[in-house]
């Protein structure tokens, strides 16, 4: 027995999720299989009827309020609507304006297959849920790029499994009207960069004194690295958390995107 609980702890969240998935099929099976053999065929289909229907009633009552939501929201404020509002703004920083070192650094720490997806990473839910589910209780964010800039467009924080619900209806109508750089570019400009600054013009100018046109490689990947959680990742307030989540987005960097390291200068 002891054996079998430290294998199950050394055991990765994707793991247990699939010998969890795995026993549940075997269970249900069974019961099903006694259903039938104890009291018939028709019976057991009456019972698989209404299992069936309740999730079907359950999916019906999480999906309407939030479906609800999405669709009054887009009615009066469309993305298109939106973009044109937001880039007019004074200080709106247009993608093309951006080092790449800043643009690649956010997609590093925050959604690393940002270009690959359709809005929704389903791979990193999954791996977000065996986490919550069969580690310490505690949510992971899984949020992608464009769920992001909805909440911060539309939504508030509150009511989290009302407004994740709403995000994720309210994604694919995003990434069907605008581009996936428009709406990096959305998201630069309109995420909390901590210390009461929202936007990158604004937590360039207080985090360094400069423009976000002019900020090294290094400043790029320290702003980029501290998007996740900015309270916490934050340099002033939290020095080691912020060199922990550099060092992550740095060797994602390397990993994964082509950059002249041999001249690039990194602060402590």
């Amino acid at each position: 027995m002891v054996k079998l609980q430290k294998f199950y702890y050394n055991m990765t969240p994707s793991q247990k999720l699939e010998a969890f998935t795995f026993g549940s099929s075997i269970v249900v099976t069974a019961v099903l299989v006694t259903i039938g053999f104890l009291f018939g065929f028709k019976t057991l289909l009456l019972i698989i009827a209404a299992i069936a229907g309740l999730l079907l009633l359950a999916l019906i009552i999480l999906f309407a309020k939030p479906f609800c939501i999405a669709r009054r929201i887009y009615k009066t404020r469309p993305p298109r609507k939106a973009y044109e509002e937001i880039s007019s703004r004074d200080g709106y920083c247009r993608l093309d304006t951006l080092p790449q070192a800043l643009i690649s650094s956010v997609i590093c720490a925050e959604d690393i297959r940002f270009y690959r997806h359709k809005g929704i990473d389903y791979s990193c839910l999954l791996k977000a849920v065996a986490h919550y589910m069969f580690t310490d209780m505690k949510p992971v964010g899984a949020s992608t790029i464009t769920q992001q800039t909805i909440k911060n467009i539309y939504l508030t924080p509150e009511a989290e499994m009302l407004r994740k619900t709403t995000e994720m209806l309210m994604v694919r109508r995003m990434e069907k009207e605008l581009s996936k750089d428009q709406i990096l570019e959305l998201y630069l400009n309109v995420i909390y960069y901590g210390c009461g600054q929202t936007g990158i013009r604004d937590a360039a100018r207080y985090y360094y004194d400069t423009t976000p046109e002019h900020l090294t490689f290094d400043q790029c990947v320290s702003l980029a690295c501290i998007l996740p959680c900015p309270d916490k990742y934050n340099k002033a307030a939290s020095p080691l958390f912020f060199q922990q989540r550099k060092r992550k987005v740095l060797g994602a960097l390397f990993l994964d995107m082509e950059f002249p390291y041999s001249e690039m200068k990194l602060e402590s």
